[in-house]
């Protein structure tokens, strides 16, 4: 179990104990049913391919995750909660992208199977009218202008410390779950560093991107 999923179980106990869980609640019974569920399945690598979403080559599906996973937050539609960020399917207008899986369709649409790079990337964000353009769908995606600049961090770093390809910070973490968090937090503190909220006795690190 990676630390940063450790210190949520400990600061869950903590609100528990303190009384300061009245806005979420844990199904143990359902939390117990699940753990037996994936027990009885077995250990399974998964391949998580979407056509028209994620490039089916491995290292630019490495390199594009690591990039897309730093702007995966909040999509929402704020003015209509009940909606998401929506961006179309080109193969079946039918049954358009939604959520995250239509941020990183931006991503693909624009890079398809060639691994993103600093120097690929940098044109596409350059000012705040081209990330617009890069993230237009059916609507606006949540916090544009939060993920400008996080892009501009993505960028700096990249080229700065990893020579520009995400593939290096894979490989500074010796491809290590819980060392590569860790980089990345370090390293990109916007992007991945400010996962976390305030509570009245510590803060929560949620490092969900």
């Amino acid at each position: 179990m990676l630390k940063s999923q450790m210190d949520i179980i400990t600061l869950w106990n903590f609100c528990e104990t303190n009384g300061l869980t009245q806005f979420v609640s844990v199904d143990r019974n359902a939390a117990y049913q699940y753990a037996r569920e994936l027990k009885k399945k077995g250990k399974r690598v998964e391949h998580w391919h979407f056509p028209g979403v994620h490039p089916k080559d491995d290292c630019a599906f490495a390199a594009l995750s690591l990039v897309s996973s730093a702007v995966n937050f909040c999509f929402p539609i704020f003015d209509n909660p009940s909606d998401k960020y929506t961006v179309e399917n080109s193969e079946d207008p039918s049954r358009p992208f939604r959520g995250a899986i239509a941020m990183q369709r931006c991503f693909y649409r624009q890079f398809g199977n060639n691994p993103v790079t600093a120097r690929t990337l940098a044109p596409h964000f350059a000012a705040f009218s081209k990330t617009a353009e890069f993230f237009r769908g059916a609507n606006i995606i949540p916090l544009l202008e939060h993920r400008h600049w996080i892009m501009q961090e993505v960028i700096e770093v990249l080229d700065e410390r990893f020579y520009g390809n995400p593939m290096h910070v894979y490989e500074e973490a010796q491809w290590n779950a819980p060392r590569l968090v860790d980089l990345l937090v370090q390293e990109f503190p916007q992007a991945f560093g400010d996962d976390m909220g305030l509570l009245p006795n510590s803060p929560f690190i949620h490092r969900e991107r």
